[in-house]
């Protein structure tokens, strides 16, 4: 997978200067499904927390932030508000844990399109990536749980 890209934050406060890098990012939708996911790594270089709170793509009605958590012995997927981003730290979204959830996809996605998806983050600054790879919906072993 590509390494896309890294930014400069501001904060309201006065400048935020660092990197925010996004690596390994891919989407998945099995055959005929409504929905789909993409999975990512992003590591906080900055000298701060910040959150992800929020994402878009051209693909679908609406996307989500999701995770998987444990509800009366079985796993459930649930809507989260934000995932933090501690500074120097990196988080993992991947299949069975934190991801971004494509809502009614506007078309079915098919191994070897590429897709768009913009993430809004705590600052105000938004990050659109471009060209994210759709696989055959098999878990990558790099992000495997």
């Amino acid at each position: 997978m590509k390494k896309i890209l890294s930014f400069l934050a501001v904060l309201a406060l006065g400048a935020f200067a660092g990197e925010l890098s996004i690596d390994k990012i891919y989407a998945k939708a099995p055959a005929g499904a409504k929905n789909g996911a993409v999975f990512m790594v992003i590591k906080n270089n900055l000298d701060g927390d910040i959150k992800l709170v929020g994402a878009k793509s051209s693909v679908a009605n609406s996307a989500e932030i999701h995770t998987h958590k444990k509800v009366d012995g079985m796993m459930m997927m649930t809507q989260v508000d934000a995932i933090d981003l501690p500074k120097n730290a990196e988080v993992i979204l991947a299949p069975g844990g934190l991801h971004i959830m494509l809502m009614g996809l506007k078309k079915p996605l098919n191994f070897g399109d590429s897709i768009d998806l913009t993430l809004k983050f705590s600052s105000g600054k938004s990050v659109k990536i471009d060209d994210i790879s759709v696989t055959n919906g098999e878990k990558l072993l790099f992000l495997e749980k």
